[in-house]
Parts: structure tokens; C-alpha cells; sequence
């Protein structure tokens, strides 16, 4: 448990992704922390899982980093590809594009979103997960967001996460989730 002095209104988010930091950002300024970004980008362990991914990011990146901070990371897990491309999705982005993914999926369209944020605080690590079950859309729509924004569906919604304001988005999304998570652990101590 960090103590009272430990907890600060101000961390570092290590990302080269500038969409997820406003994104973050926007979350934890609600709670009154300010994010700063420093665009890094992170040590990637190769895991089927996000939290063994940010978990192992943040301890390499604690060996220059002395300041409080976050790494998240966060996959999209398709029913029908067997959880793929889940860790591994900003690769297959930049590799296939969301076209040649919506090309792959077959008649079971679930999926969720899964973020995991690894804080760094008082030379402990500490995780907070958010996931967001959903669909993928037949086609991409809208152009807020980013990443596989334009095709993930929020359970609950008609529309994908790219047709979302950043305030619509955060109260759903898998980030929202892990977000909120984590700033409500930081105002306990404040």
C-alpha cells in the first residue's frame, strides 16, 4: 500500500501513442491527475497477455525512470480468430489494416477490448485492467478514435468507438475502464 505522501496528482505515461495518451489524459484529469507524456516507445515482451506485457514494460523502463509513471497496453481479442490479435494488434494493424481484418472474421463477431495500465509508484508496480465487450462491425465506420476503433462495437451500442466523442468512449471503452481504476486507487490517498 503506497502512503499518502506517495500518491501524486501528476505521472508520466510513457506511450509513443499519442491517441492513447489524450485519451488517458481526458480520463485522469477528470480525477484531477495530470498525465505527461513522454513519447516512448516501450520494451514489448512477447505474451498472450497485456498485463505481463505493461507489467514487464514498466520494470525495464523503471531502470531510468526514478519519477512516478504508467505504460499501458491493450489488445483487441477476436472470438473467432482464438483471442488473436490480442497483444499482438497494433502489429497487425500496421501489417494487415483494418480491411484485410474484417476480412478474417467469420460468422461470430465477439470481441473485446482489453487495456492493462502498469503504474510504477514508490518502487512498486501495481495493475489496473479494463475490459469492453463488444462486436466487429461489417465494415469501418467513423473517424474519431483510432486504432480498430472504427470497427469495435461497445455491447449496449449502435455505433463503433470511432463514432464516439472522447466523452462517450470513456465511459465504456476498455481504457476508460482501466483508467478509472487506477485514478480511483490514487484519490484514495489524497
Amino acid at each position: 500500500m503506497i502512503q499518502h505522501n506517495d500518491a501524486p496528482n501528476e505521472l508520466l505515461f510513457l506511450t509513443s501513442n499519442e491517441g492513447k495518451y489524450n485519451e488517458a489524459s481526458f480520463i485522469m484529469n477528470m480525477f484531477g491527475i495530470k498525465l505527461v507524456w513522454r513519447k516512448t516507445e516501450k520494451m514489448e515482451v512477447q505474451s498472450d497477455d497485456v498485463e505481463t506485457v505493461a507489467l514487464e514494460a514498466a520494470k525495464a523502463a523503471a531502470i531510468y525512470e526514478s519519477s512516478p509513471f504508467i505504460i499501458e497496453d491493450d489488445g483487441l481479442f477476436i472470438d473467432c480468430l482464438n483471442g488473436f490479435p490480442g497483444p499482438y494488434s497494433s502489429y497487425v494493424l500496421i501489417k494487415l489494416g483494418l480491411k484485410r481484418v474484417l476480412k478474417l472474421i467469420e460468422d461470430d463477431r465477439r470481441a473485446r477490448f482489453k487495456s492493462a495500465v502498469a503504474l510504477h509508484l514508490a518502487g512498486r508496480f501495481m495493475i489496473f485492467t479494463g475490459i469492453a465487450e463488444g462486436t466487429i462491425s461489417f465494415a469501418k465506420k467513423g473517424d474519431l478514435g483510432f486504432g480498430y476503433d472504427p470497427i469495435f462495437i461497445p455491447d449496449g451500442a449502435k455505433r463503433t468507438m470511432a463514432e464516439m466523442t472522447v466523452i462517450e468512449k470513456s465511459t465504456i471503452s476498455h481504457r476508460g475502464k482501466s483508467f478509472t481504476s487506477l485514478a480511483g486507487y490514487l484519490k484514495k490517498f489524497h
